[in-house]
């Protein structure tokens, strides 16, 4: 399913900028994470008045298909501790080892993050997943944020300026 949202910052989706007010059709997932994260709004009210003011609803070319990507597009397998990379947003990184696996996020000035987005780890081995933050960057762990187990799911959301939250 798609939902049309009004981005309240410049954002962008699958490497295509978007300007703030603009009106994007995006996946009901992404549309929820970045309504939860301040950047878009989906209200009635939002909508309205981006189309009084003339904005054109576009597509991102792939956040459309979010369900009928590739599955090389839409994931890939690590199994030794790494850096996030740009191509790791919004993907999900799949975590196979024996062994502890810890993503890195590296500061903005290197990798260019934009807020909302998301790196999301799949535990499918017996190695514990984690996040870690990269010199000068922030990682919250709010409370009650379980740690994944084998076969769970952790997710860390850019909030900020080299600032992060596991989500």
């Amino acid at each position: 399913m798609a939902t049309t949202v009004r981005l309240l910052s410049n954002y962008k989706l699958s490497g295509v900028p978007y300007a703030s007010g603009d009106l994007v059709s995006i996946g009901d997932t992404l549309a929820t994470q970045l309504n939860s994260g301040k950047i878009a709004d989906s209200t009635g009210a939002a909508i309205t008045q981006a189309e009084a003011e003339g904005k054109v609803i576009q597509y991102p070319a792939i956040d459309q298909l979010v369900y009928g990507r590739p599955t090389d597009e839409c994931q890939r397998t690590i199994t030794v501790s790494e850096d996030a990379c740009r191509d790791d947003q919004d993907k999900l990184i799949i975590a196979s080892s024996a062994s502890a696996i810890i993503l890195t996020i590296l500061t903005d000035q290197i990798t260019g993050w934009y807020n909302g987005e998301l790196l999301s780890l799949y535990q499918a081995g017996a190695g514990e997943i984690s996040f870690a933050a990269g010199a000068d960057v922030t990682l919250r762990t709010p409370v009650g944020i379980p740690t994944a187990v084998q076969y769970g799911t952790i997710s860390a959301m850019r909030i900020g300026p080299n600032e992060w939250t596991l989500v």
